[in-house]
């Protein structure tokens, strides 16, 4: 397993999820995205996934299942409690390490379970009641392109092509 920096204390609301800080290039900074749905919907599996399908070995677990959540300075940063850094649960294998890093930045919210329109109209979610609402679409984590269709969303929010999201679009 490899970690890295140094895992924050806890601070935040804890929000029931996973996140991670996805690699978008071989060099550029760490996207966060988190991972919602209800319990069994795939959010650790698709993380796993995302970890170990990264291009550049870059994608890092931030958090498994219970993700700390803060509004600093204008932005939501996802934390792990300092129990549980590092580690994921494999389904059927139990509770496994994996490289991690301490927080990151979110930037995006993909709602596993959902079914979704083909073509969707932006949204937002908030996570935070005090918390700036992130670009939110809905994915089926059972679909062998979901880890890429991360990527791909994570890459239109990059380039402003998720820009105009509307504020106050439900949950």
């Amino acid at each position: 397993m490899t970690t890295e920096g140094s895992h924050t204390p806890v601070r935040g609301v804890l929000v029931q999820g996973t996140a991670v800080a996805l690699c978008v290039d071989a060099d550029g900074p760490l996207f966060g995205v988190m991972l919602t749905g209800p319990s069994g919907s795939g959010k650790s599996d698709l993380a796993l996934r995302m970890i170990a399908g990264c291009a550049w070995q870059r994608t890092r677990l931030i958090a498994d299942d219970g993700v700390m959540v803060c509004h600093e300075a204008g932005r939501l940063v996802a934390a792990c409690h300092e129990r549980i850094a590092g580690l994921i649960e494999a389904r059927g294998i139990g509770i496994v390490p994996v490289a991690s890093l301490g927080e990151v930045p979110l930037r995006l919210v993909a709602r596993l379970g959902r079914q979704g329109p083909r073509l969707p109209e932006p949204e937002a979610e908030t996570l935070l009641g005090d918390g700036p609402p992130l670009p939110a679409f809905n994915i089926d984590p059972t679909q062998l392109s979901a880890p890429a269709k991360l990527l791909y969303a994570a890459r239109a929010v990059l380039t402003g092509h998720f820009a105009a999201v509307r504020h106050d679009s439900p949950k």
